[in-house]
């Protein structure tokens, strides 16, 4: 823990970050704060939010998909990723279809590749890497068969390969503008018996085209998991190591207070970014809000069995809730090194995200609408993967505006 905070201006905070992050690609088994002299870690701190909170402008610039779709290639199967491009054109990763699908800055349909499959240019489950994806080279990740595949701006097969971290791949994987992949592993902790337990995880690196990640960071706190008689699976509101990569470096999070650490590629931090958020106690209104909305699919079957079999889940369900929500749940980097950072979404409370500026003040809060999650961003825009009442799913680019 850092027992001492201090404060630079921006332009020495600047200087920090320049002079401390010529790493080059090499593997490291990076040490944690502990190991390091805390007076030599400058901390932005960022006691209170901003004025500045922003919506999504109601008429989007661009709909892809939703209900009154007439074209099949607006049929959407859940969308995994998306980027904006300079032009206005969107990329979606559509992995229910299988699919990498362009569409120009009126929602035509450019492109699109992909099947169902194994083989080159095939996906099981497939992901798009927003970061390093460009309108000249769209990089995506298949986490079910742990392999990177590379198409051309015009969606011609580049080149596909094996991307292996540890024995089951990466569990999560974010690339910088650069091309530099920052990935996580599967947990490497195991529950002693049954009941919370939480995931310790290695983070690693790659550049595009290598088959070897090297390790950044080893013991880091990942995601927490319940075990259970049989299985294991993630716990109800429980963290997990969040990463966000930068030709710099990488952004790191763990959920367990509003803290951010950057680490360069060496596994040494440079710097951290805290900031005064809601408070993370989990309340009994949360937990009746919670089984509300769970029991209300419950309460409109006519299976006699069906109540009973909810009661005995909650009876079990209750007993693994934990008493804090994470603090955050996604990082998005932006090209210039600006963060949107997605807060934990508490039941009934409002969908936010917060805008840090390249030195670490947090400067806007955007609350999303519900039923609303964040694919891509800028400064002034955003594209969301909105669901409706019947779970058709849109993808949708929207200005930013001020809350009046």
């Amino acid at each position: 823990m850092i027992t001492r905070f201090f404060f630079l201006p921006a332009s020495a905070f600047l200087l920090v970050v320049l002079f401390g992050c010529d790493e080059g690609p090499r593997a490291a088994s990076g040490s944690s704060l502990l190991a390091q002299d805390p007076q030599a870690v400058p901390v932005y701190r960022n006691p209170a939010p901003p004025d500045d909170v922003l919506k999504l402008d109601p008429e989007p610039l661009l709909v892809i998909g939703g209900t009154h779709a007439t074209d099949d290639s607006h049929v959407l199967h859940d969308v995994t990723g998306a980027k904006r491009l300079n032009d206005g054109s969107v990329i979606l990763a559509v992995s229910g279809n299988h699919q990498i699908r362009r569409f120009d800055s009126r929602g035509q349909l450019l492109w699109q590749v992909g099947r169902e499959g194994a083989g080159p240019g095939e996906f099981r489950r497939l992901h798009l890497l927003r970061g390093c994806s460009t309108a000249d080279t769209v990089i995506t990740y298949d986490r079910s068969l742990r392999r990177l595949t590379v198409f051309d701006g015009e969606g011609a097969l580049v080149d596909t390969h094996p991307l292996a971290f540890g024995d089951a791949g990466a569990y999560t994987l974010t690339c910088s503008p650069s091309g530099r992949l920052a990935m996580s592993g599967w947990g490497d902790t195991r529950a002693e018996g049954v009941g919370p337990f939480r995931w310790t995880v290695a983070l690693g690196y790659a550049d595009i085209g290598s088959r070897t990640v090297s390790v950044l960071r080893e013991g880091v706190p990942g995601q927490d998991r319940v075990q259970y008689p049989s299985s294991n699976g993630p716990r109800t509101w429980g963290r997990r190591a969040v990463v966000g990569a930068t030709d710099q470096g990488i952004w790191l999070g763990t959920g367990d207070s509003y803290e951010l650490e950057f680490l360069n590629w060496r596994g040494n931090t440079l710097k951290m970014i805290r900031w005064g958020g809601p408070d993370l106690e989990v309340t009994e209104d949360h937990i009746a809000s919670y089984r509300e909305a769970r029991y209300s699919a419950v309460a409109q079957s006519e299976d006699p069995n069906a109540r009973p079999a909810f009661e005995r889940w909650w009876s079990r369900e209750r007993g693994y809730l934990p008493e804090r929500f994470p603090a955050l749940s996604g990082i998005l980097v932006l090209s210039d090194g600006s963060l949107w950072l997605e807060r934990y979404p508490f039941p009934g409370d409002s969908r936010d995200l917060w805008f840090f500026d390249v030195y670490g003040r947090w400067t806007r809060t955007l609350r999303l609408p519900p039923r609303t999650s964040i694919l891509d961003a800028g400064t002034s825009w955003v594209v969301v993967l909105a669901t409706d009442d019947f779970d058709v799913q849109s993808v949708r680019v929207h200005r930013l505006v001020p809350v009046t």
